[in-house]
Formats: C-alpha cells, structure tokens, sequence
C-alpha cells in the first residue's frame, strides 16, 4: 500500500485542504490511517457532493428534508434517478489540521524549541537542529501557488538561514525572488508509520545539500536590483570624474575651428559641460594654437595627439598590477 501522506500533499500543496464525503473507496485505508493520527479532522456539513447512484459523475448541490418519522434527511436530485437520499456519513467532510500535522513533522525530525505558526494557514516555525556544527531554523511553507491561497506566497526569504519544507514534490521552479532558500520536498524525506511520521535521514542531509548547492550556482550568476543599481551609479559617478582626453578636445578644436565653438560642439555631444578653458589648456599641452594654425598640417597634429594618447594608456595598462591568483 501506498505511504497514506502521499494522498496528502497534494491537496495542502496548493488549495484548501477538505476533502469530500464521497472519499474514493481505493484510498479508504489511507484515509483511516490519516484520521486515526489526527491530520484529517471533521469538517462542517459538506454543501455539495458527487452523485453516489449513477456514473454521470455531476456534482449536486445537497437539500436538507424534513420528516415527521425519521426527521431531517439530505438528499441530491439525480437526472437519471430522481431524488436520492444520502445517509449521514456521506454528507461529512474533513480537512486538514495543520497544528497536528507541523507537531508530527518536528516531532519526526527530533526538533528543540516551540512550533509557531509566522503566517496563517501557509508558514510555520517547527524548531531548529543542529546541522554542521551550527543551529538552523526548520520551516513548513505551504501555499507557492499564488491563484489558490491569495497574492502573496510566505515570505521565508526573511529567514535566510532556514531549511524550509514544503509539500510540493518539485518546488525548484518557484520563483523565490532575490534570495532561494534551502528547500526540502516532503514526499521526499516523509512517511506515515503506526500514527506518527518517520523522517530518512539520509533522504534529508542528500536534499539540503543538494538545495544549498543550487543556490550558491544561483547566487553566483545573479545580481540582486540593488546589488545592479549599485553598480551602474558607481558607473556614472566614474564617467562623470572622468576628463576627456586631450586628443578629443584637440581633435574638436581642429575641426570647429575654435575654442569655443569645440567647447559647445563636446558638450552636446558628450552630454557633461565641456568650457572653452579646457580645450585651451589641452592645446597648451601640445604646443599651443600657434603650432596648429602653422605650416604644421592638421593630420601631423593629430597624429602627435593620438599617438601620446596611446602612450598614456599603454603607461597605464604596464602600471596596473598584476591580479593575484
């Protein structure tokens, strides 16, 4: 017979755990086991069932009737069989207690410290154990899918130390934002024997690991939005320090003819304020206006700037120590 919390997971995973009364006959021995350890309780009357009379498989809406005799009785109307009277044990309904279910996981993992429950009905605190010589924080986490149990998942990148058990078999598609937790599936590491729930050890540490694993791979090839934004204002804040070499401030003297005039032309085209004093002090550097405005050709003068300019960074790159391994 199958592990009876198998047919658990599922439907905590990601809706409102209440299971009908017409509980298929196949899993009645795990519903037994799961009712007899205290997960399922008794839930209110359900409102609506699946025929039991015909195969049509409709789900009707049930009627309460009221006898002299026998009292009240419910009953569903069928197409096929008119109305069809249910007894009692057909119109219950049972639904998961959480506060069980958490007490058996920390009790199964052998965790110290008080269970509290962070965000109703989807995180809970089971307690913490010692793992590679440290304390770590467990967490049950149900409720990733956004369209069953509202808008917001829990929120467990608060505990960025947790290890956090959910109830989904494949939960590495979650999108956990900047920070992915240590995430343990349950169908993985859990089984329900003699009312209480046993934890493989070894199933337990290889997941961990393996969850600790992909999320260093993860962290290592992702920037957080403000670990990006940090690094495009230390861009800006560079270019901006940053004075344009000479050759460009020549090279705009020579083709606009004046200080000013290349002043104006290196600013629009730059986007930083570029003064007339700039352009004169760079031709300063390199001989003065009266070097270029001679017999000197503009290309010979460009040619000087260009190749200092190349002597500057090559100065530069020779200058730059040498990354240690």
């Amino acid at each position: 017979m199958n592990d009876p919390l198998t047919y658990l997971w599922g439907p905590i995973a990601c809706s409102e755990p209440v299971f009908g009364p017409s509980y298929d006959p196949s899993t009645q021995a795990a519903f037994l086991q799961l009712l007899s350890a205290g997960i399922l309780q008794q839930a209110e009357t359900a409102t609506c069932i699946t025929c039991p009379a015909c195969d049509g498989n409709h789900v009707e809406t049930i009627i309460a009737l009221a006898y002299q005799v026998h009292g009240c009785r419910h009953a569903i109307p069928c197409p096929e069989h008119g109305r069809v009277l249910l007894s009692d044990e057909e119109i219950v309904s049972w639904a998961v207690s959480f506060s069980r279910l958490v007490e058996m996981l920390a009790a199964g993992l052998e965790l110290t410290g008080q269970i509290r429950e962070i965000e109703p009905r989807r995180l809970w605190r089971l307690g913490s154990t010692e793992w590679q010589a440290r304390r770590r924080m467990v967490l049950f986490a149900r409720g990733f899918e956004t369209g069953s149990l509202g808008p917001r998942p829990p929120d467990v990148s608060r505990h960025r130390d947790a290890i956090v058990l959910v109830p989904h078999r494949n939960p590495s598609g979650f999108d956990w934002g900047d920070h992915v937790p240590t995430v343990v599936p349950l169908p993985s590491i859990a089984t329900l024997v003699d009312g209480r729930i046993e934890i493989d050890v070894e199933a337990l540490a290889s997941d961990v690991y393996g969850a600790e694993r992909r999320a260093e791979e993860d962290a290592e090839g992702k920037f957080s939005l403000q670990d990006l934004t940090l690094i495009i204002n230390q861009q800006v804040k560079t270019i901006q320090r940053q004075e344009l070499p000479d050759d460009i401030l020549v090279g705009a003297y020579l083709r606009e003819g004046s200080t000013r005039k290349a002043a104006e032309a290196l600013s629009r085209e730059s986007g930083r304020e570029v003064t007339k004093d700039k352009v004169q002090r760079a031709l300063q550097r390199f001989g003065g206006m009266a070097a270029v405005a001679r017999g000197d050709d503009s290309d010979s003068v460009v040619r000087k700037v260009a190749t200092q300019h190349r002597d500057r960074v090559g100065r530069r790159l020779h200058a730059t120590p040498k990354a240690s391994k």
